[in-house]
This record gives structure tokens, C-alpha cells and sequence, in this order.
């Protein structure tokens, strides 16, 4: 299942995880502002960009959305950034998206609107997000999505009052980014099904032969609830 945020399709959407990432590999040093003072933090080598990005990475995880775009459009002016541009090279558009989606083993899902964590939203924005993008992709495709999955989808951004919202929203299944295997408890709760992740951290066969049983996540479930 490939789970789509409608507004990046459209070329108007903010990664903003991906831009800072961006903006800092460029600089030498890069200005920080925190509770109204501001800090000038080196980038000029490895260490000191991976460090700068954790900082303002999990700053930026704790803001609201609508401060967190604000930081986010400021530190693109201020370092001449195009988001926009940014969105159109990462992202497939609708005509890209259709021959994937055409695929027999591909499956669309919904995955918001503009890919903003829910838990922050006050309820009706969240449920916009999640109804807007099943009927963008309806209108897309001419198939309304049975699958959603939660943007950013740890503890912080999703909860039982989203799980809830899927649910009434008819929602056949949505998936988290809690680390876990899939069980037969899961079938009573389908709205908040765990996930085994496989990314690009892991650039080995090795990895996705043990990452696919499952084991590790189950185990990390069990410690991280």
C-alpha cells in the first residue's frame, strides 16, 4: 500500500524534516531562535550538522503545526530556500502517481492532506485532513482509499482520538509507526495496527531478511508499549 498526502502530490506540500536537512548540509552555520532569543549554532563540519539537525529536528517535533510551518518558511527565506521546488523534485505528481497506482500489487491509501501530526490538530482539522484525503484520492482514481496511515505515527501523533476518527471516518485499516508484529489481538483494533519498519538505515539484504520476521519489532512493542 502506497499511503498518500494529497498536498505534496500537488506540489504545494512542506517536508519540512527534508529541508532543514538541506539547509543545513549548505551552511556553515545556521541561526536558531528558541523562546524569542536567538542562538548561532556552527555547521561547518560533519558532526556539527548532525547535531544542529537533532536540535532543531526534535525542536520542531514539539512545536505546534502552525508554529512549526512558521519556523519552517522563515528558515527557507532567510537561506534561500524554494519549497515549492523542493516538493515538485521529491515528490511523484498525479500522472507519475497513476502509472504506479495502475501496478497490480499497488494499493492506494490516505495519508492526510498536507502530512500534519493529528494529535496537534483541534478535532475537526484532524478529521478534515483524514476525510479531504480519502476524497481527493476518490476523485483521482474513482476509488475511495480503505487504508490510512498516520503521518508521522508514533505516540506523539496519533491516539486514540485518532484512532477513533478513522474509525468513524470507515477507515478498513490504519497503521501506526509503533514498532510491532501483526497478531490476532490486532483484528479487534485495525485502526492502530503497530508497524516493522525497513529503511534506509538498513542497506543490507541481511537486514530485510531479519527485519521481515518480525521478531525485533514485536520485542520493541513489548518495551515501548
Amino acid at each position: 500500500t502506497l499511503y498518500v498526502p494529497t498536498a505534496l502530490v500537488d506540489g504545494v506540500g512542506e517536508l519540512w524534516w527534508q529541508a532543514i536537512e538541506d539547509i543545513i548540509t549548505r551552511q556553515q552555520a545556521i541561526a536558531l531562535t528558541a523562546d524569542g532569543e536567538t542562538d548561532y549554532v556552527d555547521t561547518g563540519t560533519v558532526r556539527q550538522k548532525h547535531e544542529a539537525y537533532s536540535a532543531l529536528y526534535w525542536q520542531m517535533r514539539q512545536m505546534p503545526e502552525a508554529a512549526r510551518i512558521a519556523l519552517l518558511r522563515r528558515l527557507a527565506s532567510d537561506y534561500g530556500y524554494d519549497l515549492d521546488q523542493q516538493c515538485r523534485d521529491l515528490i511523484m505528481d498525479w500522472q507519475e502517481l497513476r502509472h504506479f497506482a495502475g501496478e497490480p500489487l499497488c494499493t492506494i491509501g490516505a495519508h492526510t492532506v498536507h502530512h500534519y501530526e493529528l494529535a496537534k490538530l483541534p478535532v475537526e482539522q484532524a478529521r478534515s485532513e483524514m476525510a479531504q484525503s480519502a476524497d481527493i484520492l476518490l476523485a483521482q482514481f474513482g476509488v475511495r482509499p480503505a487504508h490510512f496511515s498516520y503521518p508521522l505515527g508514533g505516540p506523539l501523533s496519533a491516539g486514540p482520538r485518532e484512532f477513533g476518527l478513522a474509525r468513524d471516518l470507515g477507515f478498513r485499516s490504519a497503521v501506526t509507526t509503533r514498532p510491532g508484529g501483526l497478531y490476532a489481538r490486532h483484528a479487534r483494533m485495525p485502526e492502530a495496527l503497530p508497524r516493522v519498519s525497513l529503511n534506509g538505515y538498513f542497506q543490507s539484504r541481511r537486514y530485510v531478511d531479519v527485519f521481515a520476521t518480525g521478531v525485533i519489532f514485536s520485542a520493541m512493542g513489548k518495551l515501548t508499549g
